[in-house]
C-alpha cells in the first residue's frame, strides 16, 4: 500500500472518529477522550516469578499527577516513559514535562500500578 493511501486511509479513519465526538457533543452526552499509548511495568508474583504486564490509562483520563502534585499529559507521561518526548505544545502547557527523564516517568507509572491507581487498566 502506498504512503499517499496509508494517508487517506488514516484520514479518514480520523474523520469518522471526529464526526461521532461532535455527534456525541450535539446530543449534549459527555466526551470521553481515548489516551493513547502502553507502557510496560515487571512485577513480581508470589511466586517469585517476574511477569510483564502492560498497561494503559482508562479513557478520559487524559491528566495525571506527579509526585509533586503537578499536572501532566497522560500520553505524553506514557511516551517519556517508552523512551519517546512530549511534543512542544505538550512541554509549553505542562511544564514538568520539559525537565521528566525517561526514568522518572516510569517511576511514576510503575508507582501508579502498585498503587492500583483506579484510572489504569491492563491491556
Amino acid at each position: 500500500m502506498s504512503t499517499d493511501i496509508k494517508t487517506k486511509t488514516a484520514l479518514e479513519q480520523e474523520n469518522i472518529r471526529l464526526r461521532g465526538i461532535l455527534e456525541q457533543a450535539q446530543q449534549g452526552e459527555p466526551i470521553i477522550l481515548p489516551v493513547d499509548g502502553t507502557f510496560i511495568v515487571e512485577r513480581e508474583t508470589p511466586t517469585g516469578e517476574i511477569v510483564k504486564q502492560e498497561w494503559g490509562f482508562k479513557p478520559g483520563r487524559i491528566r495525571v499527577a506527579l509526585a509533586e502534585g503537578a499536572q501532566v499529559s497522560s500520553s505524553a507521561l506514557i511516551r517519556i516513559a517508552n523512551g519517546g518526548q512530549a511534543t512542544e505544545q505538550e512541554r509549553a502547557r505542562f511544564l514538568p514535562l520539559r525537565t521528566i527523564t525517561q526514568e522518572e516517568a516510569q517511576q511514576r507509572l510503575e508507582y501508579l500500578v502498585h498503587l492500583g491507581a483506579s484510572f489504569l487498566e491492563q491491556r
